[in-house]
């Protein structure tokens, strides 16, 4: 199942990261789980839709990850902020 997420941190010089999702899980990335099109543009903050990898065992890894652009990137970005805002609450 698709994930919408936050890049807590990327890092240029090892190509590898955290996502966390709304409720603060946070998952694993490195390039090579990256779409295509994604690789030239992670940066931290960034919102990715991604699917948790479950074949990794002991490190909760992501996969398929894709940044998303324009209107698709403000929609998510919305749903992120209201998610984690009713995530609060509880």
């Amino acid at each position: 199942m698709e994930k919408i997420g936050r890049v807590l941190w990327w890092s240029d010089k090892d190509k590898n990261g955290i996502i966390t999702d709304p409720r603060g899980n946070e998952y694993y990335f490195d390039e090579s789980v990256l779409k295509t099109i994604s690789k030239k543009k992670v940066i931290s903050g960034a919102i990715v839709l991604f699917d948790e990898n479950t074949s990794v065992i002991d490190v909760v890894c992501a996969k398929n990850v894709e940044i998303p652009l324009g209107k698709s990137k403000e929609k998510l970005e919305k749903i992120y902020q209201i998610e984690s805002v009713q995530l609060s609450l509880f």
